[in-house]
């Protein structure tokens, strides 16, 4: 799922679960999802992150970096539509998140490489 290739790094996924935000639990649930290729490729300098989901590719600039622990990154992306959205890449569990929140609404996407993935 993780690899490096000519210091780009590419994750291809299997998966995927969209998650929404509940206020009463104070956590991510209601999760649906299934069997879905994807890829993410990150450049060598981390300036730029490329997500290939149903066969469209996409590239956004990568506004910030920060480990988080070994093995997860969050980096900040800003979309055309001036939308934050924050791209966790955790190559110890084999996952990509994508966490935004748009009009008052936190939702989590997660791209993985099993389907046994929780969103907390």
């Amino acid at each position: 799922c993780f690899t490096a290739l000519n210091a780009q790094t590419n994750f291809n996924c299997m998966y995927v679960q969209y998650c929404s935000w509940n206020d009463e639990m104070q956590q991510y649930s209601n999760c649906i999802g299934g069997a879905e290729n994807s890829a993410f490729e990150i450049n060598k300098a981390e300036t730029s992150i490329t997500a290939i989901i149903q066969n469209v590719s996409t590239t956004y600039p990568v506004q910030g970096r920060q480990q988080k622990r070994k093995g997860m990154v969050v980096y900040t992306v800003k979309k055309d539509s001036g939308d934050i959205y924050y791209y966790i890449v955790d190559s110890r569990n084999k996952e990509v998140r994508i966490l935004n929140k748009k009009e008052g609404k936190a939702t989590l996407t997660i791209y993985s490489q099993n389907n046994s993935v929780s969103a907390n």
